[in-house]
């Protein structure tokens, strides 16, 4: 492979019309203002999260790493279909955030309004639950992402995509 070829590969791709930074190094993220933009509060850690209100997120280090490793764009619409969706505004965990972003960069799942009415039948935290007992040897976020994809996927595309 010559130099030119080898910049070629190493250079900056652009993603969705932003520039994608090189190998190693992040997205700029700002994830107080992603937040504020979808109405997500972050309140200091020093609060209690047993009075969790809809819209509140105590998993900072979780946004911050999808934001500088996919973009603010992609994090703005992982927030949006927790806290846009029936009842899942207090879903706002580490593990169900991870979850949501595994699904969206899955491809399988088509990003349109179709996918934001089909999260209006999910409820999170009922995932989350039966993820905590059922699926206790792998990731909880995969787990959750697992379910979310069953139930938004065609099966039989799921087993098409696997094979």
């Amino acid at each position: 492979m010559n130099n030119q070829m080898a910049a070629n590969s190493l250079a900056p791709k652009s993603v969705n019309g932003r520039q994608r930074p090189m190998p190693g190094q992040a997205y700029p993220c700002d994830v107080f203002a992603v937040a504020a933009r979808v109405g997500v509060r972050l309140p200091p850690m020093t609060e209690a999260r047993a009075d969790r209100a809809p819209g509140q997120c105590f998993a900072r280090k979780t946004l911050k790493w999808i934001g500088q490793t996919h973009g603010e764009p992609h994090l703005e619409l992982v927030l949006r279909l927790i806290v846009e969706s029936k009842g899942n505004a207090t879903a706002l965990e580490a593990d169900i955030i991870t979850a949501v972003s595994r699904v969206v960069l899955s491809g399988l799942v088509t990003v349109d309004g179709a996918l934001f009415d089909a999260f209006d039948q999910l409820d999170l935290g009922e995932i989350r639950a039966w993820a905590t007992v059922a699926a206790r040897d792998c990731p909880k976020s995969a787990a959750i992402a697992s379910v979310i994809l069953w139930q938004l996927a065609n099966p039989r595309q799921l087993l098409r995509e696997a094979a």
